[in-house]
Protein backbone atom coordinates (compact mmCIF):
# COMPACT_ATOMS: atom_id res chain seq x y z
CA UNK A 1 0.00 0.00 0.00
CA UNK A 2 2.73 2.64 0.85
CA UNK A 3 4.49 1.82 -2.11
CA UNK A 4 1.44 2.18 -4.17
CA UNK A 5 1.11 5.50 -2.65
CA UNK A 6 4.72 7.14 -3.38
CA UNK A 7 4.60 5.50 -7.21
CA UNK A 8 1.38 7.65 -7.73
CA UNK A 9 3.30 10.50 -5.92
CA UNK A 10 6.14 10.87 -7.66
CA UNK A 11 5.59 11.72 -11.91
CA UNK A 12 7.23 8.90 -13.76
CA UNK A 13 8.44 11.26 -16.21
CA UNK A 14 11.35 13.22 -15.29
CA UNK A 15 11.95 16.94 -17.23
CA UNK A 16 15.06 18.54 -17.99
CA UNK A 17 12.91 21.70 -18.31
CA UNK A 18 14.64 23.00 -21.45
CA UNK A 19 11.81 21.83 -24.08
CA UNK A 20 8.89 23.32 -22.64
CA UNK A 21 5.16 24.28 -24.22
CA UNK A 22 4.64 27.58 -22.58
CA UNK A 23 6.14 29.70 -25.62
CA UNK A 24 6.49 32.84 -23.11
CA UNK A 25 9.00 30.82 -20.98
CA UNK A 26 11.25 29.69 -24.74
CA UNK A 27 10.99 33.45 -25.31
CA UNK A 28 11.63 34.99 -22.55
CA UNK A 29 14.92 32.37 -22.54
CA UNK A 30 15.82 33.28 -25.95
CA UNK A 31 16.26 37.10 -24.82
CA UNK A 32 18.46 36.21 -21.71
CA UNK A 33 20.65 34.14 -24.04
CA UNK A 34 20.29 37.21 -26.39
CA UNK A 35 21.18 39.81 -23.86
CA UNK A 36 23.84 37.86 -22.45
CA UNK A 37 25.57 36.83 -25.05
CA UNK A 38 25.83 40.68 -26.47
CA UNK A 39 26.80 41.72 -22.99
CA UNK A 40 29.63 38.72 -23.02
CA UNK A 41 30.73 40.32 -26.03
CA UNK A 42 30.96 43.98 -25.48
CA UNK A 43 32.74 42.92 -22.02
CA UNK A 44 34.94 40.94 -23.71
CA UNK A 45 36.02 44.05 -25.91
CA UNK A 46 35.89 46.74 -23.14
CA UNK A 47 38.64 44.16 -21.34
CA UNK A 48 40.55 43.26 -24.25
CA UNK A 49 41.12 46.99 -24.89
CA UNK A 50 42.06 47.63 -21.00
CA UNK A 51 44.68 45.16 -20.72
CA UNK A 52 46.16 46.78 -24.22
CA UNK A 53 46.43 50.38 -22.91
CA UNK A 54 47.98 49.22 -19.16
CA UNK A 55 50.19 47.23 -21.67
CA UNK A 56 51.29 50.13 -23.46
CA UNK A 57 51.41 52.28 -20.72
CA UNK A 58 53.89 49.47 -19.12
CA UNK A 59 56.08 49.97 -22.00
CA UNK A 60 56.28 53.19 -21.94
CA UNK A 61 57.56 52.97 -18.30
CA UNK A 62 60.01 50.54 -19.40
CA UNK A 63 61.10 52.93 -22.19
CA UNK A 64 61.28 55.47 -20.03
CA UNK A 65 63.60 53.82 -17.58
CA UNK A 66 66.16 52.24 -20.39
CA UNK A 67 65.86 48.95 -20.04
CA UNK A 68 65.42 46.57 -22.67
CA UNK A 69 61.37 43.96 -23.07
CA UNK A 70 63.80 41.20 -24.08
CA UNK A 71 65.76 41.15 -21.16
CA UNK A 72 65.37 39.13 -17.98
CA UNK A 73 65.01 42.65 -16.02
CA UNK A 74 62.42 43.77 -18.42
CA UNK A 75 60.61 40.71 -18.33
CA UNK A 76 60.50 40.83 -14.78
CA UNK A 77 60.25 44.78 -14.20
CA UNK A 78 55.89 44.72 -13.60
CA UNK A 79 55.90 40.98 -12.74
CA UNK A 80 53.91 40.39 -9.47
CA UNK A 81 56.29 38.78 -6.44
CA UNK A 82 55.42 37.49 -3.27
CA UNK A 83 57.02 38.73 -0.73
CA UNK A 84 59.48 36.47 0.72
CA UNK A 85 61.62 38.34 3.62
CA UNK A 86 64.28 35.56 3.34
CA UNK A 87 64.77 35.55 0.05
CA UNK A 88 64.80 39.75 -0.07
CA UNK A 89 67.44 39.08 2.64
CA UNK A 90 69.48 37.03 0.52
CA UNK A 91 69.45 38.65 -2.28
CA UNK A 92 70.24 42.09 -0.56
CA UNK A 93 73.26 40.15 1.03
CA UNK A 94 74.03 39.40 -2.90
CA UNK A 95 73.57 43.33 -3.91
CA UNK A 96 75.96 44.25 -0.70
CA UNK A 97 78.81 41.94 -2.17
CA UNK A 98 78.15 43.16 -5.81
CA UNK A 99 76.74 46.77 -6.12
CA UNK A 100 75.76 46.31 -10.02
CA UNK A 101 73.30 43.23 -8.85
CA UNK A 102 69.83 43.40 -9.90
CA UNK A 103 67.25 43.40 -7.88
CA UNK A 104 63.79 43.05 -8.36
CA UNK A 105 61.85 46.75 -8.14
CA UNK A 106 60.20 45.49 -4.90
CA UNK A 107 63.30 44.09 -3.18
CA UNK A 108 65.36 47.63 -4.88
CA UNK A 109 62.84 49.71 -1.97
CA UNK A 110 63.40 47.14 0.77
CA UNK A 111 67.19 47.73 0.40
CA UNK A 112 66.85 51.09 -0.39
CA UNK A 113 64.77 51.55 2.71
CA UNK A 114 66.43 49.34 5.23
CA UNK A 115 70.50 49.56 3.72
CA UNK A 116 69.61 53.10 3.80
CA UNK A 117 68.71 53.82 7.45
CA UNK A 118 71.42 51.80 8.23
CA UNK A 119 74.29 53.73 6.09
CA UNK A 120 72.61 56.81 7.98
CA UNK A 121 72.63 55.06 11.45
CA UNK A 122 76.45 54.26 10.65
CA UNK A 123 77.31 57.68 9.58
CA UNK A 124 75.66 59.40 13.03
CA UNK A 125 77.61 57.08 14.65
CA UNK A 126 80.71 57.98 12.99
CA UNK A 127 80.12 61.63 13.82
CA UNK A 128 79.14 61.62 17.43
CA UNK A 129 82.25 59.13 17.96
CA UNK A 130 84.25 62.03 16.41
CA UNK A 131 82.43 64.31 18.44
CA UNK A 132 83.10 62.80 21.53
CA UNK A 133 86.84 62.64 20.57
CA UNK A 134 86.92 66.49 19.60
CA UNK A 135 85.23 67.03 22.84
CA UNK A 136 87.98 64.77 25.37
CA UNK A 137 91.19 66.44 23.19
CA UNK A 138 89.59 70.02 23.85
CA UNK A 139 88.62 69.53 27.76
CA UNK A 140 92.31 67.71 27.33
CA UNK A 141 93.99 70.90 26.21
CA UNK A 142 91.80 73.52 28.15
CA UNK A 143 92.87 71.69 31.51
CA UNK A 144 96.39 72.24 30.61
Amino acid sequence: MAAAATSTAFPRIISHNLLTGSAFLSYSRLVAFGFGYLYANAKLAYLSGYVESENEKKFAQIREAEISANTLRGVTFHAPQVWDPEYTELQMRFRDCYPDFYLHPNDEFVYQLTRGKQKDQKVKEELHAEAVAFLKEWKSSEGK
